[in-house]
């Protein structure tokens, strides 16, 4: 089976990803369908989702969800130089499961 990857955040912030053949969602931290949205994808088999900082903290129990799943792979990008931290703890705690210690 063949996995795709998505680009999920604000036009402005992931316009460039669409410039190297990924499929670009563009929606709002705040649209009302985001939710059922990144469900839809996971259905679609979209084995690598990105999505912006912002976008993540709006579906927090979401994504939560697939911490443990093989896929889909959530990744978080940092969506403007008000980013949070919430991308780099998301890596630590899975280097932390992969590894037993945190080495980052």
């Amino acid at each position: 089976m063949q996995y795709k990857i998505a680009i999920i955040g604000e036009k402005d912030e992931i316009y460039a990803f669409s410039l190297l053949g990924m499929k670009v969602f563009y929606m709002t931290a705040h649209d009302p369908e985001l939710s059922g949205k990144v469900k839809k994808l996971i259905q679609e088999n979209y084995g690598v989702l990105f999505m912006t900082e912002k976008i993540a903290q709006q579906i927090p129990s979401l994504i939560a969800q697939y911490d443990d799943e093989f896929m889909p792979a959530i990744i978080l990008i940092p969506s403007d130089y008000q980013a949070t931290s919430m991308g780099l703890e998301r890596l630590n705690d899975s280097v932390i499961k992969a590894v037993g210690r945190q080495i980052l």
